[in-house]
């Protein structure tokens, strides 16, 4: 199972993208993890590349993936913000809740990072 959706850079796309992964899910599923995973990756796509968005979420011997792809050429990098500080932690979370991650860039057409669930 493939599905793919893009989005635009708004906050309203964040919830969008949560919605659209939490709809491709089954029961046997993280669905919180899954939620907190892509919303932590649509709010970088949003907030950091301010370019569209697309989300794919992908089925393979068992392992659930998402991916989220956005037209920067940025990589993402794990902040390590001092406890005043109320942002910079979104990929430590990814790291945290992810069973693995990575990033994949792609020459003239941005990034994509993936987790897998």
């Amino acid at each position: 199972m493939s599905r793919l959706r893009r989005f635009k850079p708004s906050l309203a796309s964040i919830s969008a993208a949560r919605s659209f992964v939490a709809g491709c899910l089954t029961s046997d599923d993280d669905l919180e993890a899954a939620e907190l995973l892509v919303s932590e990756l649509a709010s970088n796509a949003v907030l950091h590349a301010k370019t569209s968005f697309t989300v794919t979420v992908d089925r393979f011997d068992g392992r659930l993936t998402i991916e989220v792809h956005d037209e920067s050429r940025e990589l993402p990098t794990v902040h390590h913000p001092q406890p005043h500080e109320l942002r910079g932690r979104g990929m430590q979370i990814i790291d945290s809740f992810a069973a693995t991650w990575g990033v994949a860039e792609i020459p003239g057409d941005g990034k994509s990072v993936w987790v897998v669930v």
